[in-house]
């Protein structure tokens, strides 16, 4: 526990330095950087055999997808299919030389997969730090969600949990606990509302904010049990061990995987709508 408590704040406060002093290079070297140690941590995960092309294969295809999200490049798409291409025609050939069908198919399905989870991830952090003067308050606002309700939730689930939401799957998570999660995220979104418009109310912006956030909190813990999914498919604890009393990169942010991406649709399609 004393690891735990140690890491999460340490982590904490270079997130927060990070968010509201880092400069947008250093911003983007920090997101390139976990998101190839979350590339390696999923091959180790899934591949037994620690291949040295196909880790560089796949951190390129996931750091070209983030580059793009980060610029907002129109092209984003264009790219995820050309690499997808490209993959796919990589696995044939090598098909050609091995021709075990089976293990090509899965391995070129795990490889790309992979390559979308990490990106969905990691991909819109910088675009939703690039939101102008809502970005750094908003990042911190989604961070707040994942990690706080992530930890209001292991902590009410472990002295109040009775109901188990999926015990094959993660035998400490409850009801309670995700219950508690939602709770802290609402009162969260009210003081970020609160400290973003001073002295201006829009109840629906208030509304949109509070509703958004429980959804993010919901989808945060969703990605939390999707990656414990992937770990028992693999019986295995955690995705890695860098992190000492949270175990690896992947293991602390999953929730990000289904969060990241719909509040950055929230904040860059809906809020502008209603304010």
């Amino acid at each position: 526990m004393k690891a735990r408590v140690v890491t999460g704040f340490i982590a904490a406060v270079g997130l927060v330095a990070l968010i509201f002093r880092g400069s947008p290079s250093l911003v983007i070297m920090v997101i390139g950087l976990v998101s190839a140690i979350g590339v390696a941590e999923f091959q180790a995960l899934f591949f037994e055999r620690k291949a040295g092309f196909q880790l560089f294969r796949m951190m390129t295809m996931v750091l070209l997808i983030v580059i793009s999200l980060s610029f907002y490049s129109p092209y984003a798409g264009h790219l995820v299919l050309g690499l997808f291409f490209l993959h796919c025609l990589w696995h044939l050939c090598m098909t050609f030389q091995h021709p075990d069908h089976a293990t090509s198919v899965r391995n070129a399905s795990l490889e790309f997969f992979g390559v979308l989870y990490v990106s969905s991830i990691f991909g819109f952090l910088n675009p939703i730090l690039s939101l102008g003067v809502f970005g750094r308050p908003s990042l911190l606002l989604l961070f707040l969600i994942v990690s706080l309700g992530d930890t209001v939730a292991y902590f009410a689930g472990s002295a109040f949990g009775r109901s188990k939401i999926a015990p094959h799957i993660s035998p400490k998570k409850t009801r309670e606990g995700a219950a508690a999660a939602l709770i802290s995220s609402g009162i969260v979104s009210v003081i970020w509302y609160f400290w973003m418009y001073p002295g201006a109310r829009n109840a629906r912006v208030a509304a949109a904010i509070l509703l958004v956030s429980l959804l993010v909190s919901l989808l945060a813990q969703l990605g939390d049990l999707f990656e414990s999914v992937l770990k028992r498919a693999q019986s295995k604890k955690d995705s890695g061990s860098l992190l000492p009393g949270h175990g690896g990169v992947l293991d602390r942010t999953d929730g990000l995987a289904f969060a990241a991406p719909a509040f950055f649709i929230f904040l860059r399609y809906i809020l502008e709508m209603i304010q």
